[in-house]
């Protein structure tokens, strides 16, 4: 299920009732709940980013050889992206009182399916504005 779910034959999108005239005002104001003031184009892609750092898998072999590996280069992402552990916190804290993510035994958890329908309807988006 992607953006064409909610596509009108106008070119609009349809979603809770509401008109949208691009995907871009769709998810920032439609699914997200933001105004579209300021840049939204560079939120969407902020926590499309963020989503997609929550989603990098970890390695998952039993002597765990890769882990240290995987972990340093996961932080320096991390801090790539957020800049700081502390927005990444918030970031974390965020998405999983908006059920983006499932908090496992500590946060960013891992995403869950509404996560990940985000990140993909975001991933399309992208690809709508490049």
């Amino acid at each position: 299920m992607g953006l064409e779910q909610f596509e009108q034959p106008d070119s609009w999108y349809k979603f809770d009732g509401c008109d949208f005239e691009t995907a871009e005002d769709l998810i920032q104001t439609g699914f997200l709940g933001f105004c579209g003031c300021g840049s939204p184009d560079e939120n969407l892609e902020y926590i499309r980013g963020a989503l997609e750092v929550i989603a990098d898998p970890y390695p998952k072999d039993e002597n765990r050889t890769g882990w240290d590996a995987w972990y340093e280069a996961h932080k320096a992402r991390v801090i790539e992206h957020f800049g700081n552990e502390r927005s990444a916190y918030f970031f974390y804290y965020w998405a999983t009182k908006n059920d983006l993510t499932e908090h496992g035994g500590s946060v960013p958890g891992w995403l869950t399916d509404k996560g990940k329908h985000l990140l993909k309807l975001l991933t399309e988006n992208k690809t709508l504005t490049v």
